[in-house]
C-alpha cells in the first residue's frame, strides 16, 4: 500500500497550528472562566454599593420632606420625589441577587414599607396643602417610623448579604484557585505534548536524515554493497531517498553490464586464441602432410611395393596400386580446415591399408565395422583415424613376427560416436602411452602427420580434453578409441 505523501512543511504547519490551537483554546477558556468570576465580583460589589446608598438615600429623602413641610418650596418637593424615585430604583435592582429565602422575604418587607411611606408622604403633602397641620404631622411621624423600620430591614438584609456575600468571596476564591490549578495543569500537559511532538517531529526528520547520510557515507567508502536504503519517511527525504536508490539501482546495473562485456570480451579473446591456436595447428599439419608426401622413405617403400607387384603380377594391380597412392595423397592434401565424414576417413584407411597390404601382404589384416549406416555420415576432422591405423602399423605390426591384425570398429555409446582402433602388436608401456598422448609421434615409417596433432586438434574442436583413451601393455597390443561428442563441437 503506498504512503500518503506529507512534506517537511506541511508537518512544521500542522505542528504549529496544533501549538496555536491548544493555547487558543486554554486562553478562551481561562477568558471566560475570568469573565465568569468577573461578573460575579461585580454582581457582589454592585450589591453591596446599592445597600450602602440605600440608607443614605432615605436619610436625604427624609431630610427634603421636612425642609418642604418647613419651607413650602417647590424645589424641596422635587428633590423629594427625585430621591424616592432613586430610592425606588435602588431596591428594584437589588432584586437581582436575592437568591435565599430569608432575602426575599426582606426584600418584600422594604418594597412594602416604601410603598407605605409613600402614601403617608402622599397624605401629608395634602394635609400640609389644605392647611391641616396636626394631620400632616401624624401622616409625617408615621412615615417617619416607616423609614426607621426600612432602615432596620435595610440593616438586616445587610448582615444576611453579608453573609452571603462573605461565601461568595469564598467561592471566587476557590473558583480563583481552580482556574489557577487548571491553568498549570493545562500549560504543563501542553508543554509535555508540545514537547513530545516536537520529539516526535524532530526524530522524523533527523532519524532518515541520519539513515540516508550513514548509507551514503558507507556507499562512498565502498563498506556497501550498493544495497538500497531503507528509509521510513513520506516526506521530502523519502523522495530523496528514493531518487538515491534508483540511482544505486542504475549504478548497479551498469556495474552488472560492464561485468558482462568484460566477460563476453574475455570469451571473445579466448575463442580467438583458442581459433589462432588451431587455425596454427592446421598450418603445421598441412605443411606436415605436403612434407610427407616427399617422405624418402616413405616414397622408397611405395615403389618398391609397386616394382614387386609390377614383376609377380599383371599390370592391372599395378595400375590399381598407383591409383590407390594417387587417391590417398589427393585427399592428404586436401586443407585440414574442411570437414569430412567417418565414411571419407574409413575410405582413406582403405587406401592406406590397400597400400601397406601390397608391401606386408599376408603378414597384415583388417576388418571395419560400422554400426549403422547414420555413423558414415557423422562428420569429424580430416585426417583423425588415418595416423593411428599408421601408428598400429609401423610401431605395433613391424617389428612383430607374427600376423598383424587391425580392428576398427565404429559405435554409439552414451550420447557418444566412438572409434575404436584395436591391434595384436607388440603394444606400449605407460611412459610411451603418455608420450603417444602429449608429445609428437616419433619419426620414422610415417606420412608425418603427428598422433600429438591429431590430439590436440580433437581436443581444441570438440573442447574436451578427455576425447581419446589407450589402453595397451607390452605384448598384448593396444587399443585406442576416440569418444566423440554427438553435440557441443566447435562451430569453427
Amino acid at each position: 500500500m503506498k504512503r500518503e505523501y506529507h512534506s517537511i512543511g506541511t508537518k512544521i504547519i500542522a505542528f504549529s497550528l496544533t501549538l496555536i490551537i491548544g493555547l487558543l483554546v486554554f486562553m478562551s477558556v481561562a477568558y471566560a472562566k475570568m469573565g465568569q468570576l468577573s461578573d460575579e465580583y461585580r454582581i457582589l460589589m454592585h450589591d453591596i454599593v446599592a445597600i450602602s446608598n440605600v440608607n443614605s438615600t432615605v436619610d436625604e429623602m427624609l431630610d427634603d420632606f421636612e425642609e418642604y413641610l418647613t419651607l413650602k418650596t417647590t424645589d424641596s418637593l422635587n428633590r423629594f420625589n427625585s430621591k424616592y424615585d432613586e430610592l425606588y430604583q435602588l431596591i428594584n435592582s437589588m432584586s437581582i441577587v436575592f437568591y435565599t429565602e430569608e432575602e426575599q422575604v426582606i426584600y418584600k418587607n422594604i418594597n412594602s414599607q416604601l410603598l407605605s411611606f409613600n402614601a403617608e408622604m402622599d397624605s401629608a403633602i395634602r394635609a400640609s396643602r389644605g392647611r391641616n397641620p396636626y394631620e400632616t404631622r401624624v401622616h409625617y411621624e408615621v412615615g417617619k417610623n416607616i423609614v426607621g423600620q426600612m432602615k432596620e430591614s435595610i440593616s438586616a438584609l445587610i448582615l444576611v448579604h453579608a453573609a452571603l456575600s462573605e461565601e461568595i468571596y469564598n467561592e471566587l476564591v476557590a473558583g480563583a484557585e481552580r482556574l489557577q490549578s487548571m491553568m498549570i495543569t493545562f500549560l504543563t500537559a501542553l508543554a509535555g505534548a508540545s514537547a513530545l511532538i516536537a520529539f516526535r517531529f524532530s526524530k522524523s526528520l533527523v532519524h532518515p536524515l541520519e539513515q540516508l547520510t550513514d548509507h551514503v557515507s558507507r556507499v562512498f567508502m565502498k563498506e556497501d554493497n550498493l544495497t538500497p536504503v531503507k528509509v521510513e519517511a513520506n516526506d521530502e527525504i523519502g523522495i530523496l531517498a528514493g531518487g538515491f536508490n534508483s540511482m544505486l539501482t542504475r549504478i548497479e546495473v551498469y556495474i552488472q553490464e560492464l561485468k558482462y562485456k568484460s566477460k563476453i570480451e574475455g570469451e571473445l579473446q579466448n575463442k580467438e586464441m583458442e581459433n589462432l591456436k588451431i587455425k596454427n595447428l592446421l598450418d603445421q599439419t598441412n605443411m606436415l602432410a605436403l612434407q610427407s608426401q616427399i617422405n624418402p622413405h616413405f616414397l622408397y617403400n611405395t615403389l618398391s611395393c609397386i616394382a614387386q607387384t609390377a614383376m609377380l603380377e599383371d599390370a592391372n594391380d599395378t595400375y590399381t596400386l598407383l591409383i590407390t597412392v594417387s587417391d590417398m595423397m589427393r585427399y592428404n592434401l586436401i586443407s585440414l580446415d574442411r570437414q569430412s565424414t567417418i565414411g571419407q576417413e574409413i575410405e582413406n584407411v582403405k587406401r592406406y591399408f590397400y597400400i601397406q597390404k601390397a608391401r606386408y601382404r599376408e603378414r597384415l589384416n583388417y576388418q571395419i565395422n560400422i554400426e549403422t549406416p547414420e555413423l558414415r555420415k557423422f562428420e569429424i576432422p580430416r585426417l583423425t583415424v588415418q595416423p593411428f591405423v599408421e601408428n598400429s602399423i609401423i610401431h605395433g605390426l613391424e617389428n612383430s613376427e607374427n600376423e598383424g591384425i587391425v580392428l576398427i570398429r565404429v559405435f554409439e555409446a552414451d550420447g557418444r560416436v566412438c572409434i575404436e582402433i584395436t591391434d595384436n602388436g607388440v603394444g606400449m608401456d605407460a611412459q610411451t602411452r603418455s608420450e603417444l598422448l602429449g608429445e609428437t609421434g616419433k619419426k620414422g615409417h610415417t606420412t608425418g602427420i603427428g598422433v600429438r596433432n591429431v590430439v590436440e586438434r580433437l581436443r581444441l574442436y570438440y573442447r574436451n580434453y578427455d576425447i581419446i583413451r589407450i589402453e595397451s601393455a607390452p605384448g598384448v597390443g593396444t587399443k585406442i578409441t576416440f569418444l566423440l561428442p554427438k553435440t557441443g563441437k566447435n562451430d569453427n
